[in-house]
Parts: C-alpha cells; structure tokens; sequence
C-alpha cells in the first residue's frame, strides 16, 4: 500500500477502497490493451488451411468411430476444428499452418485410432 502526506504534511495510508479500485482499474486497462496486442499479433499470423482427408477402416462405435478420431484430431496442437463423416469415409480439420503438422496429425490419429488416412497429394 502506497503512503501519502495528508493537509498536514504528516505521512498517511491512502484509503483502501480508493487504492483499490484504482488498482484494479489499471489491470483491466493493462489486460484490455495486451489483449488487443496478443490478438492482433495472432490474428496476423495464423494462416488457417481446410483439408480434406479420406479415412478407412471407420465403425460405427469404439476407438475407430467418428467421434473417437474427432475427438484425437481436435487435441492436437493447431487444430481448430474437424468433422468426421462414416457415411462418407472422410474427414475435414481446419488447423492453422504455423502451429499444426498435418503429417503429424495423420499420423497421431492413425496411432490413436485403427484406421488408414490417405494423405493428399504434396504441393
């Protein structure tokens, strides 16, 4: 707690409810700024990718399921989303390219999951 003088020039504490509140009103001033800078800094860099991948070897329930491989995919690092289709066979996950490695990504998931993921064409 910060002293101040008061009328008298004599050494004093500040109320608490005053140093309080000016307290918090500069961390969430701080907070609201660095958390502009930090999103402006990630939304700037992240360049988001959309993959199509098809998957074999998919049932109905257990570890091989959809839900199951969705829920491995959305884990990992970078991932932002996925949808798992057994009707189609496939799956779709969004992953920003800085952070995610859909190499990797393919395969944790074939690790984690029995199922076979064709991986696309390289670029």
């Amino acid at each position: 707690m910060s002293l101040r003088a008061d009328e008298n020039g004599t050494p004093g504490r500040r109320s608490r409810g005053v140093d309080r509140r000016e307290v918090a009103l500069r961390f969430w001033q701080g907070l609201a700024v660095s958390g502009a800078i930090v999103m402006l800094v990630t939304v700037a860099r992240a360049e988001v990718v959309n993959v199509t991948l098809k998957v074999d070897g998919m049932t109905t329930t257990g570890c091989s399921s959809p839900l199951a491989i969705q829920g491995t995919t959305t884990r990992l690092p970078g991932v932002r989303g996925a949808s798992v289709s057994l009707e189609r066979g496939e799956m779709t996950v969004e992953y920003e390219r800085d952070e995610g490695d859909l190499e990797k990504l393919i395969s944790t998931v074939e690790r984690m999951c029995p199922v076979r993921i064709t991986r696309p064409p390289s670029r």
